[in-house]
């Protein structure tokens, strides 16, 4: 489990691919799917809650 002590409160979509491990893709699948909270203030930034994927780590889904 990464360490989130260091993490702003707002991640970009870079800065959340890099703490995921994952690719852009997986990122926006996981926003579309409801499993983390993100919100655009531009039509080209996407902000992503550090909380939601704090969520994430401490409450894994499966879907198997």
């Amino acid at each position: 489990m990464p360490d989130f002590a260091d993490l702003p409160q707002l991640l970009t979509l870079k800065e959340a691919c890099e703490v995921l491990r994952c690719s852009r893709s997986s990122v926006y699948r996981l926003i579309n799917g409801g499993e983390i909270l993100a919100f655009r203030p531009s039509k080209r930034k996407v902000l992503i809650s550090a909380n939601s994927i704090k969520c994430l780590f401490a409450h894994p889904f499966n879907k198997w």
